[in-house]
């Protein structure tokens, strides 16, 4: 008489199960598109703080901005590697990762603001394109050395044009509650409370943090743009398997969605339609409609960017990828860069430059030099990427 076995039941994973299992064991591959977006968002932030009049500085500020750009960029490369080691390695782990890379960041933008600071007493160095910014606002006019101490320590001072890193910091510190609740399926949750942050943010309007970004950047309103994009990028395999049917038709709506937003940023559209968008499209506040345009400008460029592939790669990557993957220390070095150009200029007499084109291969020079000195590991040991 034969020995009669009993197979094991086979579980079908529930909805639930999906939620909680996330990411793909497959290694990580490198998202060259996330890199070059990046990279053009670089771009475009170096441009435009340089400040020079310029054919290159009205393409770019018409385009994009940076910062819309950046911090989605951020949330989904947050979700996407600390999300999957969060899983691999446990919450413990990814939090000091996450916080370690935040101590970096504030380290590194309080020693910039202390560098700034002390620029200012050598003689011939136009430190105020640093120190002042673009509405006459200066940002190292303190009441004696002790608040002056104090507000370096909370990154009230500091350059204009770095400012955003405290939002950056803080985002960072938060991002293992965001990743916690991804974790335990809790995405739609996580988006809901980001959005209803967002919307009590823009109806108190004040501040929460005692450092410079809180007025550009508040961290109440800005964060909509972090915590929905880490979500995707902790679900971003998923979600680009149940949109593959569909990704021609999408790509195409993408591309056309973007069309669109650029032809309103050009002021392609009737007087009505502009009027109310003049209205409705202010930065600080992240108005709905500005969120609706940067991001589809963003989406349409990121979808070009993966159709295109390699050749995008090969065309592009030589001036984008240096910036884009290594953001942060461009982030830094164009400070002091925009100081000796700033220098440079007022001792040739001519503080606002030498008209639209010289003063574009001005800004092109710039980003060249920044290019280069990441290529050739220029200060790597000291200054973090």
């Amino acid at each position: 008489m034969g020995t009669e076995t009993t197979a094991p039941a086979v579980r079908v994973p529930t909805s639930q199960d999906l939620e909680r299992w996330p990411v793909h064991p497959r290694p990580p591959v490198r998202d060259v598109a996330l890199d070059l977006l990046r990279g053009l968002a670089m771009l475009i932030l170096v441009v435009n703080h340089l400040g020079l009049p310029s054919w290159l500085s009205d393409a770019t500020s018409t385009l994009l901005s940076a910062a819309e750009t950046l911090v989605p960029i951020s949330g989904v490369a947050v979700g996407m590697v600390f999300g999957r080691r969060w899983i691999q390695k446990g919450g413990r782990v990814v939090t000091g990762q996450l916080w370690a890379r935040a101590r970096k960041i504030y380290v590194a933008a309080a020693v910039l603001g202390v560098i700034v600071g002390v620029a200012q007493v050598v003689p011939g160095l136009a430190t105020e394109v640093a120190t002042r910014t673009r509405g006459g606002l200066e940002l190292y006019e303190f009441d004696g050395p002790l608040q002056a101490v104090l507000a370096l320590v909370v990154l009230e001072a500091g350059p204009w044009q770095t400012c955003i890193l405290a939002f950056f910091v803080v985002t960072l510190l938060l991002a293992p509650v965001g990743l916690w609740a991804l974790r335990a399926g809790h995405a739609w949750p996580l988006v809901g409370a980001s959005l209803g942050v967002y919307v009590l943010g823009r109806a108190l309007d004040v501040d929460v943090l005692p450092t410079q970004s809180e007025r550009p950047f508040g961290l109440l309103v800005w964060q909509v743009l972090f915590f929905p994009a880490l979500a995707v990028g902790f679900h971003r395999e998923r979600i680009v398997a149940a949109l593959r049917p569909v990704r021609r038709p999408l790509g195409a709506l993408a591309v056309a969605v973007a069309l669109a937003a650029v032809a309103l940023q050009l002021g392609l559209a009737p007087a009505s339609v502009l009027d109310w968008r003049a209205t409705h499209f202010e930065k600080a506040a992240l108005d709905p409609l500005r969120i609706v345009v940067m991001v589809s400008i963003a989406g349409g460029i990121y979808a070009i960017l993966r159709r295109a592939g390699t050749h995008a790669e090969r065309t592009l990557g030589w001036l984008l990828l240096p910036l884009g993957r290594n953001s942060f220390y461009v982030f830094l070095v164009h400070v002091p860069l925009s100081v000796a150009l700033a220098t440079g200029l007022a001792a040739a007499g001519a503080p606002a430059g030498f008209g639209p084109v010289v003063n574009s291969l001005l800004l092109a020079g710039v980003v060249g030099v920044l290019v280069l000195m990441v290529r050739h590991e220029v200060l790597f040991r000291w200054i973090p990427r």
